[in-house]
């Protein structure tokens, strides 16, 4: 057994030299419970308070305070960006960094634009579009909660327990926008003269995907975990034992109204459990000191479900945010008057209800506990891993639209055809700049307007999933009991500290007080 959990830690801890691997252009993002099994908050100094009470029920309470926050916001600004970096240069098409090809995001698909598009801005050039940006991100979450748990023993050595916290997350995006260059400063109307504004609740045409500066908060019963176990060998100090369990989910799903909206729970997947414990004593002394080894392993299968997710095109990270012709027009013209009305965001299609299937998690903790009469004090290693979400797509894209050639349709014929070449960062009104959209004929004949309509079979389903990740945890935790009274009582404090080798997992720290007793 304890060759086996060697290998097994080992293993853990050596993973990283291979999933090493950080991601960015995510329109989602997950984390572990607070208050799960096998976390100090909800483990620590509970492990076999039912049986403290002699010729009690055999049972014990506990009720735990907890309040933790992320401590690494350019490792989530990069997750979120479309460019692996904290920040996003947005500019408009004569801007300089459209010139020097700088730029991340082109304005006008947030909706920005600074001069109007019309026959005088084309007969110019655009050169008024010159509108440019640095949108940086901050990304902080504040979690706090209480979690409650039972457990009573049963007989032959079985025992079950119950728990559920109740949890509120606090999300901020923390955006700021640093305007390089205004622009032309006569904002058409229904645009937005800069980022913020156009990503915001304000912009009614963005349905999905906002960017907010404000703190979203969401508070609920995160879960109710049912287990059911049975210790298999109970001999003095050594105790072994397994169990299996289900997790209720209670939270909320997401809605993708927001990008880094706050999630209470797992996404409201049913969870099935199984795993083992043991306690070993290490070290006993005359006084009674006493030094234990303990292990706890939980192995989880997580129910697939359908949820709501926004994605980008393949291979174009925040393509979500780029404008698409709403419909073919039949392959007829679009007046120069209100072609713009027939332009909308790809992420108001691209957001569809699709089934997320999460499959599996694994985490396993170590620790040691010193006790030395009625004190205690206990240091751990928690490793967890969890399999990237796999997206299976079960609605068609909502609507018929294709990205837009807007050089082409503005140079010639005014019937709308698409481009997939476009990125979120391609020139559209920067006309014979030699690197703007092109439409391309997919016959390889000469160019025609074409309408090729965006499909599932376009979206790349990674960039709302989220990918494989190991995170560790490390704790320490003090704690007195009183175990003279009629029901042993118990107070208990401690912090963790949970982090990972790249950005697939968010570094946070928690600190928790509790409280319990043996009825």
């Amino acid at each position: 057994m304890n060759k086996k959990l060697l290998c097994a830690l080992l293993a853990l801890s050596c993973h990283h030299v291979v999933m090493h691997a950080d991601v960015y252009g995510r329109t989602f993002l997950t984390l572990r419970q607070r208050f799960e099994i096998n976390l100090p908050e909800r483990m620590n100094m509970f492990r076999e308070r039912m049986d403290d009470r002699k010729d009690g029920k055999g049972g014990a309470f506990q009720f735990v305070g907890f309040y933790g926050q992320t401590t690494n916001a350019a490792d989530i600004a990069r997750y979120f960006s479309p460019n692996d970096k904290d920040y996003i240069i947005i500019g408009e098409d004569t801007s300089s960094v459209s010139i020097n090809r700088t730029r991340d995001i082109n304005a006008f698909h947030l909706g920005i634009l600074t001069s109007p598009l019309d026959t005088e801005a084309i007969n110019t050039g655009f050169t008024h579009l010159t509108f440019e940006s640095v949108l940086t991100f901050c990304p902080q979450q504040k979690t706090y909660g209480l979690g409650v748990t039972y457990q009573q023993r049963l007989p032959n050595h079985f025992w079950l327990d119950v728990s559920a916290p109740i949890i509120a997350v606090k999300n901020n995006m923390n955006p700021t926008e640093h305007i390089l260059n205004a622009g032309g400063e006569d904002v058409p109307t229904g645009y937005f003269g800069n980022a913020l504004t156009a990503l915001s609740p304000c912009n009614t045409d963005l349905h999905y995907g906002h960017i907010t500066n404000r703190t979203l908060k969401k508070t609920r019963l995160a879960f109710i975990e049912l287990r059911g176990g049975r210790d298999i060998i109970w001999e003095g100090p050594c105790r072994i034992g397994g169990f299996l369990g289900l997790l209720i989910p209670t939270g909320n799903k997401p809605c993708g109204y927001y990008l880094f909206e706050p999630i209470v729970g797992n996404n409201q997947h049913f969870e099935a459990m199984i795993g083992s414990y043991g306690n070993f004593e290490v070290m006993r002394d005359k006084d009674d000191r006493t030094l234990n080894a303990l292990y706890n392993i939980t192995t989880r299968y997580l129910f697939s479900n359908d949820q709501i997710r926004s994605f980008d095109l393949r291979g174009k990270p925040w393509s979500r945010y780029m404008k698409v012709w709403k419909n073919s027009n039949y392959g007829q013209e679009v007046s120069t008057d209100d072609w713009q009305s027939h332009l909308d965001y790809l992420i108001n299609y691209s957001t569809l209800c699709a089934q997320i299937k999460p499959s599996a998690a694994f985490d396993i903790s170590v620790g040691l506990n010193y006790k030395q009469k009625n004190l205690m004090l206990e240091f751990g290693y928690n490793a967890y891993a969890r399999k990237a979400e796999d997206i299976y797509f079960t609605h068609a894209i909502n609507g018929d639209v294709g990205l837009p050639a807007l050089e082409y349709y503005l140079e010639t014929s005014h019937v709308p055809y698409t481009d997939s070449k476009a990125t979120p960062a391609t020139p559209l009104f920067k006309i014979s700049s030699g690197y703007s959209d092109q439409v391309i004929n997919p016959s390889g004949s000469a160019q025609v307007p074409a309408y090729i309509p965006i499909t599932t079979d376009d979206l790349d389903p990674y960039s709302a999933s989220h990918p494989a990740c190991l995170a560790y945890l490390v704790y320490g935790a003090i704690g007195y009991n009183w175990p003279e009274l009629k029901f042993p009582l118990f107070v208990n404090g401690g912090i963790s500290y949970e982090f990972s080798h790249d950005n697939t997992y968010i570094k946070r720290w928690l600190a928790w007080l509790k409280i319990g007793f043996s009825i």
